[in-house]
C-alpha cells in the first residue's frame, strides 16, 4: 500500500533525495546542478606561493539552464572546494549544493595556475 500523503504536499526525489513540500510555496522543485556551467571570470592565475581561492579567482556564475546564480546566492546555497589549487598546473574550484537548499548534486571547472614571471 502506497503512503498518502496530504494534499498540500509535494515529494521530490532529485538527486536521490526525498523532500516534502508545501504545494502553495513559491518553488518546490529542486534543481539538480550536475549539467550546470560554472563560468570563472579568471581562468588563469598567477602562482603565489598560497592557495589559489575565489576571492583570488574573482566572480563565479554558476549557470543552471537560462538562470545565473551568483554572489550571495551562490554563497547561501553552496559550498565551494578546490582541488590542485596549491601549485602551478591545472586546478579544480567545486561547488556543492547545501543541504536543504532548492538545489542538489555538484558541478565542477578547472582553471590554470600559472608560473610567477621571472623578475616580478
Amino acid at each position: 500500500m502506497e503512503p498518502r500523503y496530504p494534499s498540500w504536499m509535494y515529494i521530490s526525489t532529485a538527486c536521490r533525495q526525498t523532500r516534502y513540500y508545501d504545494l502553495k510555496a513559491a518553488s518546490s522543485e529542486i534543481t539538480d546542478v550536475s549539467k550546470a556551467r560554472i563560468i570563472l571570470s579568471e581562468k588563469k592565475m598567477e602562482y603565489t606561493g598560497l592557495p589559489v581561492t575565489i576571492a583570488d579567482i574573482g566572480k563565479v556564475t554558476l549557470k543552471v539552464g537560462t538562470a545565473s546564480i551568483t554572489g550571495d546566492d551562490l554563497k547561501n546555497n553552496f559550498t565551494v572546494s578546490y582541488a590542485d589549487n596549491t601549485a602551478t598546473g591545472q586546478a579544480t574550484v567545486i561547488l556543492t549544493a547545501k543541504k536543504g537548499t532548492k538545489y542538489c548534486g555538484s558541478s565542477s571547472v578547472t582553471f590554470t595556475i600559472t608560473k610567477k614571471p621571472f623578475g616580478k
